[in-house]
């Protein structure tokens, strides 16, 4: 796979130079992802899609900040996004842990305590490559009935 110029030029606003490696990464049947190297930024997560909406990156990168949420569970930064990319920060797999599961649920518990006298968002989004209608309602059973289970 090779980069567009745009996204090398990208790269080097960033201030992390040329690509040293790029390898693939499986499990999406939407988008192309794969794990990329610079020789000065971290490493990151790739995605790609030359027939995508042309919003739908960056209404992701919406929607991960808005999930980011103080010590709820971690969410990869975004770096950047154009109209058919997203670079992520790149979570390797992590050891095993005694207390994931209690870790998750308690961030999981977290990021619900995060509260509003409304349900929806500030613009629609996607589920995959669905479009996701969040229109602002004040009842969060009619919220989730037309716009989550009908849509």
């Amino acid at each position: 796979m090779t980069l567009s110029p745009a996204l090398h030029d990208f790269l080097h606003e960033l201030g992390w130079g040329r690509l040293s490696a790029i390898r693939p990464i499986g499990g999406g049947c939407i988008n192309n992802a794969v794990w990329v190297e610079t020789v000065h930024g971290p490493p990151a997560l790739l995605k790609t899609n030359q027939r995508t909406l042309p919003d739908m990156f960056a209404c992701e990168a919406e929607g991960r900040r808005a999930l980011a949420v103080k010590e709820g569970p971690r969410v990869p930064a975004v770096f950047g996004c154009g109209d058919d990319w997203i670079l992520i920060e790149y979570f390797s797999a992590a050891p095993k842990s005694d207390d994931y599961w209690e870790s998750l649920g308690i961030g999981l518990a977290r990021l619900h305590m995060v509260t509003s006298d409304r349900f929806g968002f500030t613009h629609d989004n996607y589920i995959g490559s669905t479009l996701q209608t969040n229109p602002w309602t004040t009842d969060g059973h009619t919220f989730f009935s037309e716009h989550r289970l009908r849509f």
